[in-house]
């Protein structure tokens, strides 16, 4: 362990093993540019250090050790900094890569190189716990390697080390680059990948963990002012939506703030043209939510009530503001083990809105106080900045595969005083009614009649975006029921509200994101800008709200045990694969992309339709099994284990019955037989004749272990050698002798083990 290191390749390989965790853990915390210019940084500084060890480290050890130490005292004072200004994560990064940057310069010995893969390990695992893309399974298989290069060269330094003279020359020679280890390494993770996709992954445990971290600071006073003011019932501060203090504030907020921009998703807007929501000005393929949980799911922003016929607008109605020092909001009941558990993680600025699954009922958030609505809607002082992370647990039950709230909270529910939810544009046309009238022909109770209107919506129009921002006319809603029949979700979502109220069911739309694209390698769902949506909630008693999914190509989550990787990354990758083809659909390497991803889709159709009929297979083996296979196999086991016993009781009257047939025959060849058959004997007995040991030999060992068989054993292995090696021909009567010998050695009982010795049974 203090032997100095000799073989200057075991350099090189720490440098990459460093580099490639180094690399990993900047990627994972810092923006790209960032993480390029911090990569450069510590790059040059571990490459200087690794190099001024290997070429000036033996006679400058004294002065490089100086250094190391007053390395080892700027990583105290990064560490102190940085927890003060960046948080104890920040402070400890700093301390261990400053601290590996000092030990490089006296990186001597076995004992520092471990120290070093150590720094190494450390720096991977703290990447992989914050990294969310995809791409760093690359830095993982990097890390293989080059940890596969590292253990090779020192391996080769072990063995140079204690070698001499002659052998150390020929060694040096003989010794390359470990590149048959880079070969094993590769093998190693192809079979470890293939396992991951493969073998079956147990759900993991449920753990009651509510993270909530920021670099932004979500406080505000003028909230908590409000939150702690007593409203004039007694109850709280805020009014039952009837006054204008309220919304007005609101208004004046984000007018003031602009918390939600016009660039931005239509549908989170304060009031929406459900004609004009426009496209967001984002890369529709930017990634703006990472969340944790067990299932897909609706994740609630804005809830709109008021609709003019074309415009869709919040009321603000029951708008009330809560207070708490730690963060930690209820609403209702505490978390129960079957509540769906929801960590989100923002990776781009966001609208104010506290994304989550309706009904929550506990939500951690790094702000003292937040604000809900009449619809329980989630709001925070102002917009998600990136980095932001919060939890939240939702209660949601589910009546007829549709999520539902069960029963609602006291002031959530459809029927209010002022029936905002059941209110209707001006000047509504009859055929609209009629055709409501229609759709709920044959429903019994509002249940049927809201599944009837989503049904009719999802079998006969179809979804596009071609209709976003397009001019129009007349009323949008009766130009897309009852001319377009095609139009994007806000249309569909506007549609069936307007045609549940005109059934008299309370109903409102609801806008956010519909989260169901799951990475099954990092096990988060992405959130992207182009998964803004709208959906409808009604209210059906004794269900509470109940969602509703009416726009065509989209399905309600569904939930799903996600046993295999393999399935949920052909999904990914399809989706993936998909939207590149729809982005650039005329490029030449997209053409080429669809028609490789379409021979793939077609082996992978081809694949799960052989696990189908395997399964059915399975499957019809397995009621085969329950009506009378187990009988048969019962009687097959039996019969199987009397054919062995009547095998095991006739089979030496066989065996004898054949030596007695061959008697008659030629005596050499007979003697040779013989001689197996003893042999076959007593191996089952336990002493089989090795294939070095001679008959003689043999013969001596069964003499020793069955002495009262050794006059039988001697006569038949004297005849056998006699008819092998002899010149003189052997007799029938020579036959004759073997063949009684025989017969009383297989009259004999098995021998039985006393007293260190062997004797017979009957003895």
């Amino acid at each position: 362990m203090t032997e100095r290191i000799q073989y200057p390749p075991v350099y090189l390989g720490i440098y990459f093993l460093l580099m490639t965790a180094v690399t990993a853990a900047m990627c994972a915390v810092a923006p790209p540019l960032q993480a390029i210019a911090y990569t450069l940084f510590w790059g040059g500084v571990y490459g200087a250090g690794l190099y001024f060890c290997r070429r000036f480290g033996e006679d400058n050890e004294e002065r490089f050790q100086q250094l190391a130490n007053g390395g080892a005292g700027l990583a105290l004072v990064l560490f102190f900094g940085g927890f003060a200004f960046s948080g104890v994560e920040t402070g400890l990064i700093l301390l261990l890569l400053t601290l590996q940057a000092g030990r490089n310069l006296v990186l001597a010995t076995r004992r520092d190189l471990n120290f070093a893969c150590l720094i190494s390990l450390v720096l991977l695992l703290y990447a992989a716990g914050k990294a969310m893309e995809g791409y760093f399974i690359a830095f993982i298989v990097l890390y293989a390697l080059a940890g596969m290069f590292t253990f090779m060269t020192d391996h080769i330094d072990a063995r140079l080390t204690h070698a001499h003279g002659g052998d150390r020359d020929l060694l040096s020679r003989r010794m390359n680059l470990p590149v048959k280890g880079i070969g094993l390494a590769l093998l190693t993770l192809a079979l470890a990948f293939g396992i991951y996709l493969l073998v079956p992954r147990p759900p993991s445990p449920r753990v009651q963990a509510f993270p909530a971290s920021s670099n932004w600071n979500y406080d505000n006073r003028h909230w908590e002012e409000e939150a702690k003011m007593p409203r004039q019932d007694g109850q709280g501060q805020n009014d039952d939506g009837n006054g204008e203090s309220d919304m007005s504030r609101r208004q004046l907020v984000e007018a003031s703030q602009g918390q939600v921009n016009s660039s931005e998703y239509g549908g989170f807007q304060n009031r929406f043209d459900v004609a004009e929501v426009g496209e967001c000005a984002l890369r529709p393929d930017t990634v703006v939510l990472y969340l944790q949980a067990d299932n897909p799911l609706y994740a609630r922003g804005k809830v709109f009530d008021t609709f003019d016929g074309r415009r869709w607008e919040d009321s603000g109605a029951g708008a009330e503001k809560h207070y708490n020092r730690d963060g930690r909001f209820t609403f209702g009941a505490k978390p129960q083990p079957g509540d769906t558990l929801q960590v989100f993680t923002v990776r781009q600025d966001l609208p104010p809105f506290i994304f989550a699954a309706y009904q929550p009922i506990l939500v951690s958030f790094p702000g003292n106080v937040i604000e809900t609505d009449g619809a329980l809607a989630l709001r925070a002082p102002a917009r998600l900045r990136k980095g932001t992370i919060y939890s939240v647990a939702s209660h949601l039950e589910e009546v007829d595969k549709h999520p539902c709230s069960g029963a609602s909270m006291a002031g959530d529910d459809g029927w209010t005083p002022d029936g905002r939810y059941l209110a209707l544009y001006p000047d509504i046309s009859e055929r609209l009614r009629a055709l409501a009238s229609d759709m709920a022909k044959g429903a019994t109770d509002d249940l049927g009649r809201a599944k009837a209107v989503e049904a009719y919506l999802r079998d006969n129009f179809a979804y596009t975006r071609d209709t976003m921002g397009v001019k129009w006319s007349g009323n949008p809603v009766e130009q897309f029921l009852f001319d377009l029949k095609a139009g994007h979700c806000e249309l569909f979502a506007s549609s069936m509200v307007v045609i549940l109220r005109t059934l008299h069911i309370p109903a409102r739309l609801v806008t956010g994101f519909y989260v169901n694209r799951y990475n099954p390698v990092t096990g988060y769902y992405e959130v992207r800008e182009s998964d803004g949506h709208a959906w409808v909630e009604a209210y059906l008693e004794p269900h509470g709200w109940v969602t509703f999914e009416p726009t065509s190509s989209f399905e309600l989550p569904k939930r799903s045990q996600r046993l295999f990787v393999a399935t949920g990354l052909v999904r990914y990758l399809g989706d993936r694969a998909e939207n590149l083809i729809r982005k650039h659909r005329h490029s030449w390497w997209t053409q080429l992309l669809q028609k490789i991803w379409t021979v793939l889709l077609k082996l992978w159709l081809a694949l799960m339709a052989t696990l189908a009929m395997m399964k059915l297979a399975c499957l019809s083996l397995w009621f085969w099994f329950l009506r009378v296979g187990w009988m048969l196999i019962l009687l097959l086991l039996a019969a199987a284990g009397g054919g062995w016993y009547l095998w095991r009781y006739f089979e030496p009257a066989w065996r004898l019955a054949r030596l007695r047939r061959a008697r008659d025959g030629d005596p050499q060849r007979f003697l040779r037989l013989c001689y197996r058959e003893m042999e076959r004997h007593f191996a089952a007995r336990g002493v089989a004749r090795a294939p070095h040991v001679t008959p003689l030999e043999y013969e001596l060992l069964l003499a020793k272990r069955f002495k009262f068989l050794s006059d039988q054993v001697a006569a038949i292995t004297r005849l056998f050698q006699q008819a092998a090696y002899g010149s003189a021909l052997v007799a029938a009567a020579d036959a004759e002798e073997a063949f009684r010998a025989f017969e009383e050695i297989q009259r004999w009982k098995s021998p039985t083990h006393r007293d260190g010795k062997f004797y017979a049974e009957n003895d």
